[in-house]
């Protein structure tokens, strides 16, 4: 899991040697997190809604909530963090 997880970062950034597809990162995110709830992959996706990135629109109603499962579920702090920052814009 931890390979596909890697995949989608490159994916989502582009590499020299790999080209930027943002189509296909959020859907290696979503797999990692359909496969074992991977904390990064959930912080990701939860990045993507929170910014509008990687296809989606900004909606920050999603983005609170995988941030909150994140936090909760495993604890990741930046997610904890990203959180408290939506909910302190209101």
């Amino acid at each position: 899991m931890e390979a596909i997880v890697q995949l989608a970062r490159i994916l989502d950034d582009g590499d020299g040697a790999v080209a930027k597809d943002a189509a296909r990162a959020p859907q290696l995110f979503a797999r990692a997190v359909e496969e074992g709830a991977h904390a990064e992959a959930m912080f990701e996706l939860g990045i993507m809604h929170q910014c509008g990135r990687g296809g989606f629109p900004v909606d920050l109603r999603r983005a609170v909530d995988l941030h909150s499962d994140t936090a909760r579920r495993t604890g990741h702090e930046m997610a904890g963090l990203n959180l408290a920052a939506i909910l302190a814009q209101g």
